[in-house]
């Protein structure tokens, strides 16, 4: 009887060091790793390219040329508007700061070629002789904006956004009346940088670690440039024109960008 004893005792001994030894030797797995937040926090660079429509409204008010129609004609032929479009492209840089899960704070600053000019020629009627005309004409090849932007997240890696701040513009226009009777004409130009104000809104998505893409569109008001012209003939010292032009501009553009520290 106690030698089955021992031996009962030395079975149960045996399987129990051998699953001992085999629980040891079993492998502990790693937890698993916890998944990446993604996050629009940090600097970026990019660049744009895109559509640009522009409106010149242009107003001349004349004094000094006598009464009757003809002051009438003449500012009715310098009132209009120009219309000119053109491809805009350009380079950008800024800052989102992730505040929840579904807001993004940020600023950006560009700058881009803008292939925006145009002229006007009207014929001054009557009581004007034939030949007398009107002519304007405008040109902007840069546009510049500081902005804010604001963003809502419909989905981690999807941003649309509303955005406003500054604008600047190097604006050229230039104004001549020519009046057939006598060969004078009056003529000024302006040729400044333009400080203005724009808005607009756009959508981005985030891919690929790093880069987004972007499209948005820009409203942008540049302001007014008041300027005078004076009579070449020195009999016709006392006929002034005064010249406004007042420059908007629409922008649609697409855009990369690249953001450093993105994940």
């Amino acid at each position: 009887m106690m030698k089955k004893l021992m031996v009962a005792a030395s079975l149960c001994f045996a399987a129990v060091t051998a699953n001992a030894a085999d629980m040891a030797v079993r492998p502990v797995k790693a937890p698993a790793p916890a998944a990446a937040v993604f996050s629009w926090t940090g600097f970026y660079i990019g660049a744009n390219v895109g559509g640009a429509w522009a409106t010149d409204d242009t107003t001349w008010t004349s004094a000094g040329f006598g009464g009757g129609a003809f002051p009438v004609v003449l500012d009715a032929a310098g009132t209009g508007g120009i219309n000119t479009s053109g491809v805009t492209a350009g380079g950008q840089i800024g800052f989102n700061y992730q505040v929840s899960p579904f807001a993004v704070l940020g600023a950006e600053a560009d700058i881009a070629y803008t292939d925006l000019s145009a002229s006007r020629l009207v014929a001054i009627a009557p009581p004007a002789v034939p030949g007398t005309t009107a002519a304007s004409s405008i040109s902007s090849r840069w546009l510049a904006t500081v902005r804010g932007r604001l963003g809502f997240l419909p989905a981690p890696n999807v941003m649309l956004y509303g955005t406003g701040g500054v604008a600047f513009a190097q604006v050229k226009t230039a104004d001549v009346a020519f009046f057939a009777a006598d060969g004078s004409s009056n003529a000024a130009a302006s040729d400044t940088t333009r400080t203005g104000w724009t808005a607009g809104g756009g959508v981005e998505w985030a891919f690929l670690g790093a880069w987004s893409v972007k499209a948005e569109y820009l409203y942008v008001d540049l302001g007014r440039a008041t300027y005078t012209s004076l009579n070449n003939f020195p009999a016709n010292a006392g006929a002034v024109i005064t010249h406004d032009h007042r420059l908007t501009e629409n922008i649609a553009r697409v855009g990369l960008n690249y953001q450093f520290g993105w994940r």
